[in-house]
């Protein structure tokens, strides 16, 4: 991996995610009136618990279906105001999905620790960054946790989804062989999942940079997202994304140790879309990453 540049960490502060205020009073997600609002950081706790606040009467579900076709035994009414605990929230599409932190008197299918969808634009303090519009979202990856980094190299993902990135490995602009990152080998440690996945060429496993300049668009951090895996990386101050394929492991914890923090290592094609030059651990490129089906598109969304 890569080793940046030793820099003072400078911590900025980040913009509101800005959310959807719904001012109807009609609790169908179909019917709904929305005015553009602003809404603070959500918190979650060390579990991965995220608070939220409902603007508009509206429902807790056993799907992400419209609540106008469900029956009564798979929803359950929330009215204006009410707060909502959920554990390990995701964003799927326009809904979110999590685990109920507590009951809500509905019983059935809304017992504690039960799985519910929420219709995302109905609840502010959403503090989990929203997915791209056009990239579904999946499940998986490594445990949500706080950042700890004891040993070769982060473990857990952080519950909002908030990673300083870093370049490494073979840059697509150049051309041959040779690995012009110093201070890699440039041969990914998941190069054997890009050639079942159609991505390199078997002849070329163990030749340096050639499946990396393939694939362009790439990211390490195997043991958070697995190798393989696809992950859709945002700049939330020029609302860039763009879709990164895991080809390696890493970054190493000496790296995020520099900032007490989570990093992700992404190609030179990912640091140039994202923030028009190569970026390191120890400066300010705060990204927002989730992770999206495996079939999705890699590139710039």
């Amino acid at each position: 991996m890569k080793l940046p540049p030793s820099r003072a960490y400078a911590a900025t502060k980040l913009v509101s995610l800005i959310c959807l205020l719904v001012t109807s009073a009609c609790s169908a997600e179909s019917e709904a009136v929305v005015e553009d609002g602003e809404s603070v950081d959500g918190l979650r706790n060390a579990n991965g618990t995220e608070t939220v606040v409902a603007t508009t009467d509206t429902f807790l579900k056993t799907s992400a279906a419209d609540s106008n076709t469900l029956g009564a035994g798979d929803k359950c009414r929330i009215p204006k105001g009410a707060t909502l605990a959920l554990k390990g929230a995701m964003t799927v599409g326009a809904h979110t999905v999590g685990a109920l932190a507590a009951a809500h008197g509905c019983g059935g299918p809304f017992a504690g620790g039960s799985k519910v969808y929420v219709f995302r634009a109905h609840f502010a303090g959403w503090s989990a960054p929203a997915a791209p519009s056009d990239v579904p979202l999946v499940p998986g990856g490594a445990p949500v946790g706080p950042w700890s980094c004891t040993g070769t190299v982060g473990r857990t993902r952080p519950a909002d989804g908030r990673y300083w990135l870093t370049t490494f490995g073979a840059s697509s602009a150049t051309s041959g062989t040779t690995c012009d990152d110093s201070e890699d080998n440039c041969i990914g440690a998941c190069t054997q999942n890009a050639i079942d996945d159609g991505l390199c060429s078997s002849s070329r496993l163990r030749t340096p940079s050639v499946c990396e300049r393939t694939v362009k668009w790439f990211v390490a951090d195997k043991a958070r997202f697995g190798c393989g895996a696809r992950v859709a990386i945002k700049n939330p101050s020029n609302g860039r994304t763009v879709v990164a394929y895991v080809l390696d492991d890493g970054p190493s914890c000496s790296i995020e140790r520099r900032v007490s923090a989570p990093v992700l290592d992404a190609s030179p094609a990912v640091n140039s879309y994202l923030f028009g030059s190569p970026q390191h651990a120890a400066g300010e490129a705060r990204v927002e990453v989730v992770l999206v089906a495996r079939g999705t598109k890699l590139g710039p969304r």
